[in-house]
């Protein structure tokens, strides 16, 4: 993830204090964190019409945690998903290794759609211009 997230006091500013603990479990990929701010203001979420969009962070989230356990283990590429897995209960996630493959699968897949999608924007500007 890059880039800055909002910060508590500007949410706070702009009456939004109902993304406080969503940006914070974006920091720290704490997903109990995230789940239990997306249940406690479903309600205000589905209201305005961004509840599924506000739901499609938690890939961002498992990216962070999965991130961060990276990190904690010496940054070796070649990860077992058994110590995602460890990660996730810790967290209370109690997922199957399927499970985590099909998460880990995703995360992959959306970099690399990502990827092609910058590729093609900067391939098309590039035909647009030799035109």
């Amino acid at each position: 993830m890059h880039g800055k997230l909002i910060k508590a006091t500007l949410l706070n500013k702009y009456g939004l204090p109902q993304f406080t603990n969503i940006i914070q479990a974006m920091k720290i990929g704490d997903l109990r964190l995230f789940k239990k701010a997306l249940q406690e203001h479903e309600r205000y979420f589905i209201s305005k019409g961004i509840y599924l969009i506000v739901e499609r962070l938690q890939a961002m989230i498992y990216r962070k945690l999965f991130h961060r356990t990276f990190i904690i283990l010496n940054r070796n590429p070649k990860l077992p998903l058994s110590a995602f897995k460890i990660a996730l209960d810790f967290v209370g996630e109690n997922l199957s290794i399927e499970e985590i493959e099909c998460i880990t699968a995703g995360l992959i897949d959306q970099v690399f759609f990502i990827f092609l999608k910058e590729f093609c924007i900067d391939f098309l500007f590039l035909i647009l211009f030799l035109i």
